[in-house]
Order: C-alpha cells, then structure tokens, then sequence
C-alpha cells in the first residue's frame, strides 16, 4: 500500500518577527518540527522526504496550517521532486542539478565550498527555535 504524506505550510518570519516574502515553513500534518523553509513548498518537501526514504510513488498533499482541511496542492512525490517554478513556469529540474542559478540558498553560503546544515541556514536567514514555533 502507498503512503500518502499531507504537508502544512505558514508563512516564515525572521528573528526580528518580520515575514520571509514568500517564504513558508513545511512540517508534515501531525507533526512540529519544520522539514524546509521554502518559495516552492510542494517541490522541496518532495525532495526532502525522498532523501528520508519515501516512497517515490507515494501521493503528497499540501494545505495552510490555519486550514488543514482544505487541500491547495496536490502531485506524487517523485514527480513533484523532479520540478522547480522559474517564474510562472514549472521546469524540470537536471539530474546532476544543484541548486538553481539565482537560487536564495545560493547566498546563504557564498563562496564556500560546502553547503550549510539546515540549521545554519535557518540561523543566517534569522529563523530561530523561538520563531519556528509562531
């Protein structure tokens, strides 16, 4: 049998309080702890949740925190993680792809050669523990 996997998404702040412009925070529905902090919430949690083992053929849904009822999106996780939005546009991503040309995860760490921990991306962006859980 197929998992199904169900996405919540709110809005992401720095540690100052002010909103992350499109930006939102991604937890799965029953759980607290944030998977990513993204402008394109379906696609990444897709590719997060193929890293943890998911079944590629498993449905994935999205929906706002404050309506857990009502489904905005919905795909299958190994397609899901195959697309990024450039624009208006989905665009299938490259095989050996990094992170995309222009990418805001690209200025979390210029110039180095290793990327951060998720942690130490949420810290340079001024997401904090205390903000995580607004």
């Amino acid at each position: 049998m197929t998992q199904a996997f169900t996405i919540l998404i709110k809005p992401a702040f720095d540690r100052r309080g002010k909103r992350l412009r499109n930006y939102y925070e991604v937890r799965l529905l029953g759980d607290r702890e944030i998977i990513c902090v993204s402008t394109q919430p379906l696609l990444d949690a897709s590719r997060v949740l193929i890293k943890f083992g998911a079944d590629p053929s498993a449905k994935i849904s999205m929906a706002y925190e404050r309506t857990p009822e009502r489904i905005a999106l919905r795909g299958v996780v190994g397609i899901a993680a195959q697309y990024d939005v450039m624009g208006s546009r989905f665009v299938r991503r490259k095989s050996m792809a990094g992170l995309m040309r222009g990418s805001p995860m690209n200025s979390w760490n210029r110039g180095a050669s290793v990327q951060p921990s998720f942690d130490e991306a949420l810290r340079e962006r001024g997401i904090t523990e205390k903000t995580r859980s607004k």
